[in-house]
């Protein structure tokens, strides 16, 4: 384990809907979910950079 350290400073800003568009999309190219080994397909519904539903995958944002 580390020893803590102190913040010396932090900044927040707000983004713009066009940045927070550009940042947020992903190109769904594939109507079906999983492939035939059951695994989602990249650019498909299930894209693992969406999110995961399945307790053994990570998210991939």
């Amino acid at each position: 384990m580390t020893s803590p350290k102190r913040i010396g400073k932090i900044e927040f800003g707000l983004l713009s809907p066009k940045e927070i568009r550009q940042m947020s999309v992903r190109k769904i190219i594939w109507a079906d979910t999983y492939d035939d080994d059951g695994y989602p397909y990249s650019q498909g519904l299930m894209d693992l950079h969406l999110g995961v539903i399945d307790p053994g995958m990570r998210c991939k944002t």
